[in-house]
């Protein structure tokens, strides 16, 4: 039975996305306790706003739409959005930093963290191509090793820095599952921890998880080598 399905979308890409669609409504009511209108007269409260504040408050609906849908509009608004809102809010905290300007902090950092988030490649790829290995999009070239998977001996049929394929009828784990690999290079054994990305009719497609710069840098190496 066939079961290949894109990766399901990172927690921090949800929780951002949800942030970026209640971010107007959050505004809404800063503008309103700031300016000490009821919260109910809306055409009042937009009549002492300057458009540009407006513009930067509804905005963050559609990058969250954007982010969640997996669009590429959605992540170069998002970028364009991020950095723009955080200049105007560095100059409204200079010109006028009280306590009702705390929340522009909070976006702030929030817009921070965010473009750091999604600068990363392993998120940012599917933006850009969507592509059936999932969310950690990366060409695997086609090495063949043995490798061992939960103490399961398999051999690769392609590999990349940041995941492999094995032929593996009925593998027994689900689509985000995470496993440990076993894996040795150049008499180098490597313990590392992974996560199941793509299950289908023959194989399974894994991805590495929280792996650091060296061992990242051993193993595309390594594979350099055996192209050549």
């Amino acid at each position: 039975m066939e079961r290949r399905k894109r990766i399901s979308r990172p927690l921090p890409v949800i929780v951002f996305g949800i942030l970026f669609l209640i971010l107007p409504f959050i505004n809404y009511v800063n503008f309103a306790y700031h300016f000490q209108i009821p919260f109910q007269n809306f055409v009042d409260v937009l009549k002492v706003v300057d458009i540009i504040a407006i513009i930067l408050a509804v905005v963050p609906f559609a990058v969250g739409i954007g982010i969640l849908l997996v669009k590429r509009w959605g992540w170069f608004l998002f970028l364009f959005y991020s950095v723009l809102v955080l200049f105007y809010n560095l100059m409204v905290l200079l010109s006028d930093p009280t306590e009702t300007n705390i929340l522009t902090l909070i976006q702030s950092t929030i817009g921070f963290a965010a473009i750091f988030y999604f600068l990363k490649p392993d998120i940012s790829a599917p933006y850009m191509k969507m592509y059936g290995r999932g969310w950690r999009f990366q060409v695997r070239k086609p090495v063949e090793t043995d490798i061992a998977v939960n103490d399961l001996k398999l051999r690769t049929r392609d590999l990349s820095p940041t995941g492999f394929y094995v032929e593996w009828l009925n593998c027994p784990y689900e689509l985000n599952e995470g496993v440990n690999v076993s894996l040795t290079i150049e008499k180098k054994a490597l313990e590392l921890k992974a996560g199941i990305v793509r299950l289908d009719s023959i194989g399974v497609g894994i991805a590495f998880r929280s792996m650091d710069a060296e061992t990242t840098k051993t193993i595309k190496e390594w594979i350099s080598k055996q192209e050549i």
